[in-house]
């Protein structure tokens, strides 16, 4: 009876293995899987383990197993990651589950003879699988292959009329008219060997893409336990772990997740150094996912005016429209009456706590974050805006016209409190005397790459921004960066230079997604600035259409007119044809400085233009913008942007935080801290000349002063001051405001 049992049991699992194929996937007919595509069911497990070990590739049950002991949950986190894979089509995913093929189709014809590249056949066949639907496996062999192909009816059918017209295409001899005589050309096939070896590592990507066969034996076996994240790995991954292509055939391993047990199962026949290399592959795609699901850190703070410049209130006036629809502002600014003698040195007392205290505090996140880092694929940069600070919504006392510094300070901090650092300095002056202030400032900066701020012109670099909706989706706006690689070049620049295209973001599209922002409010002067790290991830690559792909190829580079200096003009160096209608066009003259002699970092200054006005050839608006950061950042982040999954950068294991901000020449510190505090030095450095740059525009600051006291003196309503319980946008709503008691 026992026997009976249990050769019964022993069938009905063979049976269940047989038709799952893989573990975790719903039952089903062949039909509805290819509509509906694949649907996994999961459970959670608990802690990280692995092991690796001689053992036989175990069978499913439909016992469901114990828990593991001494587990403890895991944090709950919000899923905001993306991995920016592309996922399979349900065809795809019920080729690596080995479900059987929808269809055969024959070729009675010797593509060796007709296409001499294997890797022709392969893009042709996966062109066609994408255009209906389908999948259409390469084949091993060029001698009348019979192709396999995966998918519903439908798209089994669509796929066999065009492999049926691609067919008839092949061999057909090309005519080619030379001195009235027509000569035929046969297209022999070529390269035999190194064809044959590319149709073997295609099948070897293909055999490891799909789960191993039912009882089959490998000499080496892992398994890595999913951490109890709050997410399925099929959700990052892809339903079949997709993401992990890569790593299955560069270590020659199946990778196969059991989503009863939520393990990873590795399994190979070249060795335990292969196990470990895929387990180690998993660890870090780990890493990256707790990296970047921590929640992007904001902070706000004030800096404490100088001794000079120090008022004992702060009011609002009207800064400028920001957004689409456009949305008012207000600007922070100083008011009442300056410190007397008696309060000068109490003043310097408490400034420098302050100052030390957001130090300490700007300095702990950041070095928090270029931990992060290590684990972050993908474009990344970091750089230090310097602009105007702009309050979109801020929660301000009940019936005043201004308040203590001290209280904006705190309250600047409030969770509603919502503000934009803008690119545009306001600097009231003409494009040349900017120029001309920057390079007549040795004392504070010099050309990149000389000492002699009196040489030759500084090369100025040029860029261009082209926003435009989307081909396939109109809500949705796209952005293409591309940029000059040589000064002052010819038409042909640009051609070897790779576009990038962008997801714009809602609001202000220069701004990408940051995991971290800092921003220093500075209402002593106007100009601010934000430590802002930025993931400016490129669009997807199966998102980009041959229309978006034919307008890179119509952008042109040209050279202004002689005797026309763009960078004082601000003439179009870009030209484009209007394959795809765009919704903006923006152009950026960049020139590059470094800060004093004594070290590495560099101050941009960037001229932005927009052409939308009756000229078409000179800009209808214009704006100065200046940018801080260190080129060493961009030399380590760089590796971030080739890593694939799995992988991560080598300055990770090598370079500590505070290797990203060295001391300067002229720093004989050995403290740990120097170079931060002389990065802040340089930024206060620069905040100063921009200061003193505005107090040289037309609008100087004493008359900026009056007409700001002159606004205080009018109605409220008048003037723009947020009185009562109202927002700063100027709405009369009165709800999520606080009302702070008026000291």
């Amino acid at each position: 009876m026992a026997s009976n049992y249990l050769a019964t049991r022993e069938k009905k699992n063979a049976e269940e293995w047989q038709m799952k194929g893989d573990v975790g996937a719903h039952e089903g007919n062949l039909h509805n899987y290819y509509n509906e595509g694949a649907d996994f069911e999961s459970e959670s497990a608990s802690e990280e383990w692995t092991t690796v070990q001689p053992f036989r590739q175990p069978r499913g049950t439909k016992d469901k197993q114990p828990p593991f002991t001494g587990s403890k949950p895991y944090p709950k986190h919000s899923k905001i990651v993306s991995f920016r894979h592309k996922r399979d089509n349900a065809a795809k995913a019920a080729y690596r589950t080995r479900k059987p093929p929808g269809g055969f189709y024959q070729i009675n014809k010797n593509l060796r003879e007709l296409i001499p590249s294997q890797a022709s056949i392969n893009g042709t066949l996966e062109s066609i699988g994408i255009r209906c639907g389908s999948f259409i496996c390469p084949p091993r062999h060029l001698l009348n292959p019979k192709l396999a192909i995966w998918g519903n009816p439908k798209q089994v059918l669509d796929t066999k009329k065009a492999l049926q017209e691609w067919e008839t295409t092949l061999g057909e001899p090309t005519a080619v008219t030379k001195k009235g005589f027509a000569s035929l050309y046969s297209v022999i096939g070529v390269h035999y060997a190194a064809d044959e070896k590319q149709a073997k590592a295609e099948a070897l990507r293909h055999r490891f893409q799909q789960v191993p066969e039912e009882n089959q034996q490998f000499s080496f076996n892992g398994f890595f336990l999913w951490p109890n994240t709050g997410a399925q790995a099929t959700d990052l991954f892809g339903p079949s772990c997709e993401a992990f292509d890569p790593v299955r055939v560069s270590c020659e391993a199946y990778v196969v997740f059991d989503h009863r047990r939520s393990v990873f199962q590795i399994h190979s026949n070249k060795g335990a150094q292969n196990i470990q290399n895929v387990i180690a592959r998993i660890e870090t795609a780990v890493k990256e996912y707790f990296a970047r699901d921590q929640k992007p850190v904001s902070m706000l703070l004030v800096e404490p005016p100088t001794e000079a410049d120090w008022c004992a209130e702060v009011g609002t006036v009207q800064g400028p429209l920001l957004g689409n629809p456009p949305t008012s502002t207000k600007l922070p600014v100083l008011l009442g009456q300056p410190l007397i003698p008696t309060e000068v040195l109490g003043w310097k007392e408490e400034s420098r706590k302050t100052r030390d205290g957001q130090r300490l505090r700007m300095q702990e996140e950041v070095y928090n974050c270029i931990l992060r880092l290590r684990y972050y694929r993908g474009p990344i940069s970091i750089r230090v805006q310097l602009g105007t600070f702009a309050l979109l919504k801020f929660l301000w006392p009940e019936a005043v016209k201004s308040v203590p510094l001290e209280t904006f300070a705190k309250n600047i901090q409030l969770p509603g409190t919502k503000g934009v650092m803008t690119r545009d300095l306001h600097l009231n002056l003409t494009d040349q005397e900017i120029i001309d202030k920057f390079k007549n400032a040795s004392n504070v900066v010099l050309p990149w790459g000389t000492g002699d701020p009196t040489g030759q012109p500084i090369p100025a670099k040029y860029a261009v921004v082209f926003y435009m909706r989307h081909p396939k989706n109109s809500t949705e706006v796209v952005l293409l960066e591309m940029e000059s690689n040589e000064v002052g070049g010819t038409e042909e620049t640009l051609e070897s230079v790779k576009a990038v295209w962008k997801k714009a973001g809602k609001g202000d599209v220069w701004r990408q997604s940051s995991p971290l922002e800092i921003s220093m409010l500075r209402p002593s002067s106007g100009i601010s600035w934000a430590f802002r790290v930025s993931d400016n991830s490129p669009l997807d690559p199966s998102r980009i259409t041959s229309g978006m792909q034919e307008f890179v190829h119509k952008v042109k580079f040209r050279k202004a007119p002689e005797g026309t200096r763009p960078e004082v003009t601000g003439y179009k160096v870009f030209t484009h044809t209007p394959v795809i209608p765009i919704i903006g066009f923006e152009q950026k003259m960049t020139l590059k400085f470094r800060v004093n002699a004594y070290n590495n970092y560099a101050l941009e200054l960037s001229r932005y233009d927009e052409y939308h006005g009756p000229s078409p050839n000179f800009p209808s608006s214009t704006k100065w913008a200046a940018v801080l950061y260190n080129p060493e950042w961009d030399l380590h982040l760089a590796q971030n942007a080739k890593c694939e999954i799995g992988q991560a950068p080598a300055w990770g294991e090598t370079v500590q935080p505070s290797a990203f901000f060295p001391p300067s020449y002229a720093t004989s510190s050995q403290d740990a801290n120097a170079g931060f505090e002389d990065f802040l030095g340089n930024i206060s450095k620069v905040t100063s000349f921009l200061d003193e740059l505005k107090s040289h525009s037309k609008r100087s600051s004493s008359t900026l002063k009056t007409q700001i006291q002159g606004l205080l003196d009018d109605s409220a309503t008048s003037s723009g001051l947020e009185t009562g319980a109202r927002k700063v946008d100027g709405s009369s709503e009165t709800h999520n405001t606080v009302n702070v008691p008026k000291e």
